[in-house]
């Protein structure tokens, strides 16, 4: 196979293995979901595209690293992430904002950082209730 074209055998098994991540993760409640949501905001996450923070793409794009761009994979799982978000706003863990040009984009809180870097999301997450 010429490497000009690439390997569709790889690109294949990589959407097979997103397909399973973003099945794995959809199933997750809302709580679970958020507390792999929260690494996003850490120094490992997206670089924020706007002074406002991240966007619901580049935070699923972080949770499934290895989708191969234009994979639906990522689309299934927006609004499993846009209901963890909401369960991290709760425990005041991010904030959202609203940019001039439209979209919505989100920040980690103070709290949100320490809670990251102590390892107590879950903690914060089952408190919200």
């Amino acid at each position: 196979m010429s490497p000009l074209f690439g390997n569709r055998e790889q690109k294949e098994a990589d959407i097979a293995a997103a397909k399973a991540e973003a099945d794995r993760l959809a199933a997750l409640s809302p709580a679970e979901l958020a507390v792999d949501v929260m690494p996003a905001f850490g120094p490992g996450g997206p670089k924020a595209s706007q002074s406002y923070g991240i966007n619901v793409l580049q935070i699923g794009m972080a949770l499934v690293k290895d989708t191969p761009r234009g994979a639906s994979e990522l689309k299934e799982l927006l609004d499993p992430i846009r209901e963890s978000l909401q369960v991290l706003e709760h425990a005041e863990l991010i904030t959202r904002s609203t940019g001039r040009e439209g979209g919505t984009w989100y920040k980690a809180t103070r709290l949100g950082e320490t809670a990251l870097a102590e390892g107590s999301v879950q903690t914060y997450v089952d408190k919200r209730t």
